[in-house]
């Protein structure tokens, strides 16, 4: 029961990071170097320190964790010697969306919704609809543009827990775009590893550095049966 208000935070941590480091990459790219490059090189290392410290505390599954680790070390390298190309990044744009989205998505299915105090039942068909709404993501079908509230925190016992108002006022707006959408009504669980060593190989290769990227065929969205059913 300790490790849940760690784990709430992990996966925000990540994507927070995640945009910081693509920002200095452009930066990099432009040219912009903003002080000293060993102040920079610093900053990049401080920021995938904590990048690999929040995945490690997240529910993904462990060969994600590792592919997305070994994953961030290479973006990290990439980035320090200026080997991201910001055209690639602004065309990248969507794709760094979704692959944030997903970040996020997997972040409320597991943190939010179990802090949030539902019942059971309750909470599960809540799980249930934020996978078909990650698998709308994820299939291009949706997007986090779909006016979904924000969640909020609110004060329970003199501690800080998500408002199970807006959880659940979210995951309504959540079910009605999928029902609009005709999301299958099953588990799902996307392959945020894989998809994001599919960002990182395209934002090196466009780079010149052939040979470490193999990218991937970003138009197929890839996943892993729940078998939490």
């Amino acid at each position: 029961m300790e490790e849940k208000p760690q784990r709430s935070q992990a996966m925000s941590w990540f994507l927070g990071c995640l945009v910081a480091l693509v920002a200095i990459a452009v930066l990099c790219a432009g040219g912009c170097w903003l002080a000293a490059d060993r102040i920079m090189g610093f900053a990049v290392d401080k920021i995938h320190g904590v990048m690999v410290e929040a995945i490690e505390e997240s529910y993904l599954p462990e060969e994600q964790v590792a592919s997305i680790k070994n994953d961030l070390g290479r973006l990290r390298d990439a980035v320090i010697e200026k080997r991201v190309v910001m055209e690639r990044v602004e065309a990248l744009d969507e794709e760094i969306e979704r692959v944030l989205s997903l970040g996020f998505l997997e972040w409320f299915e597991h943190s939010a919704i179990d802090d949030a105090g539902m019942e059971p039942e309750e909470a599960e068909a809540a799980r249930r609809t934020v996978q078909r709404f990650a698998r709308g993501i994820n299939e291009r079908k949706l997007d986090m543009e779909h006016d979904l509230d924000n969640v909020n925190l609110q004060r329970r016992n003199g501690d800080e827990h998500w408002d199970i108002d807006s959880i659940q006022r979210t995951v309504r707006q959540m079910q009605e775009a999928v029902e609009n959408a005709n999301i299958p009504d099953e588990p799902y669980q996307a392959d945020i590893g894989r998809e994001f060593t599919i960002l990182v190989d395209n934002l090196i290769q466009q780079s010149g550095d052939s040979e470490d990227s193999t990218a991937g065929d970003s138009s197929t969205p890839s996943s892993t049966p729940d078998s939490s059913d």
